[in-house]
């Protein structure tokens, strides 16, 4: 190995399984040194994994584990949170950065938390941020980017011209995006973003229904919160960010709140949660472009859970296939040409199983 050039060790090394990293650090100083250069880091760009990081969560405390599902399916433990939480939210940056953001959450005492914790899934690194402008636990949130403004830009003028306006593109800041909640006794209606460029959060218009355990995310670059608990019980809420204004779309086929949701190729399926009469296994989709919701068995959607569970968190996997985790054991629904198969169980988490924890897909 030590005959092997810098450019060439980072070759190898780029081509090898993320999992096996932590044991090429202990075979030697240069390995180590190796793994967090910049020249590893541009090789690896081209080698990139997408795995999925699940962390916090309740059972009988609150949880700080942080653990990496492998290809092969196993749990790899990774940098703890920095505190216990459940009912937070587990953002990817992605495809504006490599971090993953801990927002919010609900402490001992039912106390709610405004503190804003950065992952560095490579370096295996946590930082504290700018904590939120309002404390919350059971909010959604999501990370999304600005479609382009037109600006009028001045041209001085020239030999023989005169002078002109033109029309630009100017491209908008990515912004990580919170809305809803609960705090106090009561539900919230402030929204909030973060800009992930300057790392300073500023309050948006909030919610016109307040909600909490909404479910939350991002469809064709709008911000929408699907259902809920209190008035935001059973409506769809989006964010527009081109206007900066909230719209109700069309109200879910039942009350639902504590569902996860993910988004298939551009709709939003809630999976699981609590309606009226208790838990339910059933999964139900929204489509933009109708403005409407499907309900019901879809041989190419995702099928209805094995058993009713609430309080489950759900994340895409590198081949389209679902991981839900929490409220139960982890389920995967694999994704089968243009469908999905049925759920298949996935190994326990080492510390069991929990209700509320964060789950999101980062690139390694």
């Amino acid at each position: 190995m030590d005959l092997l050039s810098d450019d060439l060790l980072y070759c190898c090394l780029a081509r090898v399984p993320f999992a096996s990293y932590d044991a090429l650090r202990l075979v030697s100083r240069r390995l180590r040194g190796a793994c967090g250069s910049e020249g590893y880091a541009r090789e690896r760009d081209r080698f990139r994994e997408s795995l999925v990081v699940v962390c916090g969560g309740s059972d009988w405390g609150y949880r700080r584990e942080a653990w990496l599902l492998t290809p092969d399916r196993t749990w790899l433990a990774r940098p703890a949170l920095p505190f216990g939480r459940d009912a937070f939210c587990l953002t990817a940056a992605r495809p504006f950065g490599d971090e993953l953001y801990a927002t919010g959450g609900r402490l001992r005492g039912y106390e709610a938390s405004a503190a804003v914790s950065a992952f560095d899934a490579r370096a295996g690194t946590w930082r504290e941020c700018a904590p939120m402008l309002q404390a919350r636990f059971g909010h959604g949130a999501a990370a999304l980017r600005p479609k382009p403004k037109l600006a009028l830009v001045a041209v001085a003028p020239r030999r023989r011209r005169p002078a002109e306006q033109r029309r630009i593109s100017v491209t908008q800041k990515p912004l990580l995006v919170v809305a809803g909640g609960y705090r106090d006794d009561a539900e919230l209606a402030s929204a909030e973003a973060l800009d992930l460029v300057t790392g300073r959060w500023r309050a948006i218009a909030p919610l016109p229904f307040a909600t909490c355990y909404a479910a939350a995310a991002v469809v064709d670059g709008r911000f929408y919160v699907a259902g809920g608990a209190g008035p935001g019980d059973g409506r769809l809420q989006m964010w527009d960010p081109a206007t900066g204004e909230w719209a109700r779309r069309a109200d879910l086929p039942q009350s639902r709140q504590s569902a996860a949701a993910v988004v298939v190729a551009g709709r939003l399926s809630l999976i699981g949660g609590l309606l009226d009469l208790g838990e339910t296994a059933s999964v139900i989709r929204y489509c933009p472009t109708s403005d409407a919701w499907q309900w019901g068995e879809d041989a190419r959607a995702i099928p209805w859970l094995p058993k009713p569970r609430s309080g489950a968190t759900a994340a895409l996997l590198a081949d389209g296939s679902v991981l839900l985790v929490g409220g139960g054991s982890p389920l995967v629904c694999r994704r089968d040409g243009d469908g999905y198969r049925a759920w298949e169980d996935v190994a326990d988490l080492p510390t069991g199983w929990v209700r509320w924890p964060g789950a999101a897909t980062v690139e390694l």
